[in-house]
């Protein structure tokens, strides 16, 4: 049809499925109805027109046709369909809108184009149009593609599950995976976190193999670099989400490309590497074009001077030196007495700062090649240094948990940021906004945050960094981040080998969250369900919060614990809380979050507590192999339990409080006399580390979760196995029976629950959703919800009610 075009190979001619006119003046004139008349061509109805086509061709040729990601083996869209369906759609405007919202809602469709790669195609077109022109529904997808491209590209026949792991709950495309799946249980409140909404992490970008360890924006703010322990470093088209480039660092284990810079242009990157080199790359190409030896030790980070005319380098040889792009070593600074983490050029280009594992910073005076100024204050290692836009003050991150502001004439501190308190979270990078109003922190807690800093001079003097949000999403800790060049989006790195991109406007719009920060350990539901219905959850965040149900509002934080709290369960009267942690004492805390009592005699690890059903007696779990019974009258320990040949992991008492279940990592569980203590039935069977133990309603069996892959029901009258519920591929982590006896929930480290009929274990329903193993399990005391805490950070909470 185009060669009947007027004109066809004279004024237009094809090229990699585009049509090209051969003058932009004959493009302008058809476009100008007013000069062309009647053949003035009217681009956005084109657009539709095609867009519309190949949708209705790829719908009927695809054959799971219907909603859903099922893929047909033996048959694939054209790749034009794939590539520039949603294209069209989307620039032929709110024409198409309807057609827009039916391509993206065609989950057989968006499955062969996932299959084909082509998910950066339909990110790029949803992008140039704009959110705001987009449809609330065409949003969501937006949304959802840039979150999970990566996912769905790798897994297009596995969609929705894709979707219920990694899509808020109230979020469209999670509601549609959820239909699409009629045999998933959909979670109806997530506690914490964005309470369902989506956050401001706008693109999750995948494809390292390793951790990711730095991060930098190009100049105009289009591409991001990253660099790995996996030896390569990439550059990402932003607006697709996929990668354009992989620059190889030199091959070899731990010789990993540690930082990367753009030139101002945009035209070049620079490289350091832990092979003692820096690699000046030119991006057009993707060739090394330079490279910079002369380091002894291994090159930690690499800069660019704001004139693109030079480079720094801090290396682990105690030296930062500063190069020419021909690779001449103009000046080597030697003063710092451990190796150093970082360099940055003053966008003045007048000085050099320095951060080294010698606690310090020093600002270097690049006319007189001499140090100028010295901070000291930090009580452990410096990882990174940032300046602010008056070239005035800079921003330094340390191992003592701290950022530091400082007059970088002087050397004086102005501002220290704190982090998070608590113990082993390091503050990885900080970096000051483009406008110098703000310090964005990266922490080994998994988090970013934004803080705003108090006004210089006099009305700022005593005044501390006010910290307005909380960028919570990956799940290993933090190795670097950057601003944008416009200072709307943050750049981030992490141990869970992703870089994210965060959107800081919505960030500021959610603030600081309530959830935990780190893996949710323990869940407990108040037994007042109807009267002051409660829910504790506890993690490694050191804290246990208590949640107010059903809205799942923050009722309140006890803080007193100094190392992760490992399990929490209400009193029996339900005014009283009992917390386990890693720092080996037991606390008892009322509803006020006052701390009334704290056990002490472990001496390991307490990972588990246990209220007796008068309430009269407190037991508790602990990695020293012991378990202990203590009077919560006087707050002694009245008996020890010995047996165990390992760790004890769990603790629990029979409804009738005549009998407590341990469970322990010598693949056994134990059955005691409450009274005596004395042992009364040891349970063997599990080959490996029993994790939970939890009684049946009427005390008559006895479940067990275990590293082995099972979950065990037990007949307390014989000791015997009755039941084996296996089909996991990992560890199961926590098991708990419903209030009626028919149920039996296990959370598992596969990342989800399974609920197994408690007769004869088989499995009714998985419940998905979490993306990391499932820590702790819990049903309401009417047993129409279920709880799961998770190492994601967050609670889940699902209606069993049908």
């Amino acid at each position: 049809a185009l060669q009947q075009l007027p004109g066809w190979g004279v004024l237009f001619y094809l090229a990699e499925h585009h049509v090209y006119m051969l003058h932009k003046s004959l493009s302008d004139w058809l476009l100008d109805s007013r000069l062309a008349g009647m053949h003035a061509v009217d681009s956005r109805h084109g657009h539709r027109l095609l867009g519309t086509h190949l949708l209705e061709m790829s719908k009927s040729a695809v054959a799971s046709a219907g909603f859903t990601g099922q893929l047909d083996s033996s048959y694939k869209l054209p790749a034009y369909a794939s590539k520039y369906t949603v294209l069209h759609l989307c620039r032929a405007g709110p024409l198409a809108a309807p057609q827009l919202d039916e391509a993206l809602h065609h989950w057989g469709f968006l499955a062969q184009v996932m299959a084909a790669g082509d998910g950066g195609h339909m990110l790029f077109a949803l992008g140039e149009m704009g959110q705001s022109k987009l449809s609330p529904y065409a949003r969501d997808a937006y949304r959802w593609i840039s979150r999970c491209q990566h996912d769905l590209q790798m897994r297009p026949e596995s969609m929705e599950e894709v979707t219920y792991t990694m899509c808020p709950i109230r979020s469209l495309k999670y509601k549609e995976a959820v239909t699409n799946d009629p045999t998933l249980a959909p979670c109806t409140l997530e506690l914490g976190g964005y309470q369902g909404s989506w956050s401001a992490e706008a693109v999750v970008l995948k494809g390292h193999t390793d951790a990711v360890v730095a991060v930098a924006f190009s100049p105009d703010g289009r591409q991001l670099a990253t660099t790995s322990r996996d030896n390569a470093c990439k550059v990402w088209d932003l607006a697709s989400g996929s990668c354009n480039a992989t620059l190889a660092g030199t091959k070899g284990a731990g010789f990993f490309v540690t930082g990367a810079a753009f030139s101002p242009d945009g035209k070049q990157l620079a490289t350091s590497s832990r092979d003692w080199t820096a690699r000046l790359w030119d991006l057009a190409s993707g060739q090394n074009i330079r490279t910079m030896s002369g380091h002894r030790h291994a090159v930690n980070a690499v800069c660019f001077s704001a004139d693109g005319e030079r480079l720094a380098t801090a290396s682990a040889d105690f030296t930062a030196k500063l190069w020419d792009l021909s690779g001449k070593c103009l000046a080597t600074f030697t003063q710092h007495t451990h190796p150093l983490s970082c360099v940055a050029f003053s966008p003045d280009g007048k000085f050099l700062a320095t951060t080294s594992w010698d606690n310090t910073t020093r600002v270097w005076d690049l006319t007189a090649k001499t140090c100028a100024a010295i901070c000291v204050g930090h009580n452990n290692e410096v990882n990174t240094v940032s300046w602010a836009p008056d070239s005035a003050t800079i921003v330094t991150s340390s191992n003592d948990n701290t950022a530091k502001v400082w007059d970088a004439a002087t050397g004086d501190q102005r501002l220290s940021i704190v982090s998070l308190k608590g113990t082993g979270n390091m503050v990885t990078a900080a970096q000051f906004s483009p406008d110098g109003r703000f310090v964005a922190t990266a922490s080994t807690d998994h988090v970013a945050r934004l803080w705003a800093l108090p006004p210089t001079g006099p009305a700022g003097v005593g005044k501390t960094a006010r910290m307005v949000a909380v960028l919570q999403g990956h799940n290993h800790g933090l190795t670097a981040l950057t601003f944008s060049p416009d200072g709307k989006q943050l750049a981030t790195a992490s141990g869970d080998m992703t870089a994210r991109l965060w959107d800081l406007a919505t960030a500021a719009q959610q603030g600081t969250l309530p959830g935990h920060l780190k893996d949710v350990t323990s869940v407990a539901y108040s037994p007042l369900n109807g009267t002051m219905p409660l829910l504790a959850t506890a993690s490694n965040d050191n804290t246990c919060k208590i949640w107010s149900m059903p809205k799942g509002e923050l009722y309140q934080t006890l803080i007193g614990h100094s190392y992760s709290v490992t399990c929490v369960t209400f009193h029996p009267a339900g005014r009283l809380v009992a917390t386990a942690s890693n720092d080996h004492t037991a606390r008892l805390w009322d509803l006020s979050g006052k701390c009334k009592a704290s056990f002490t005699g472990h001496n390991m690890s307490v990972t588990g507590v246990a209220f007796s059903p008068d309430g009269k007696t407190l037991a508790t779990a602990s990695r020293d192999a012991t378990a202990r019974m203590w009077d919560l009258a006087s707050g002694g320990c009245r008996a020890v339990l010995e047996g165990h040949e390992g760790p004890v992991t769990g603790v629990t008492f029979s409804p009738d409080g005549r009998r407590v279940a341990t469970s322990s990592a010598d693949a056994c569980a134990k059955v005691w006399d409450a009274a005596s203590g004395k042992c009364v039935l040891t349970l063997v069977g599990h080959s490996k580390e029993v994790m939970s133990v939890a009684f049946s309603p009427d005390a008559s069996r006895l479940a067990t979760g275990a590293k082995d892959h099972t979950a065990k029901v037990w007949d307390l009258s014989t000791g015997g196995c009755v039941l084996t519920s296996g089909g996991n591929s990992s560890g199961v982590s926590s098991v708990a029976f419903h209030p009626k006896g028919t149920l039996l929930a296990a959370g598992t480290w596969q990342h989800v629950v399974r609920l197994c009929d408690a007769s004869n274990g088989a499995v009714l329903a998985t419940l998905k959703g979490h993306s990391n193993a499932v820590h702790a399990v819990a049903f309401s005391p009417d047993g129409n919800q279920l709880a799961t805490g998770s190492k994601d950070t967050t609670t889940r909470l699902w209606d069993l009610s049908d």
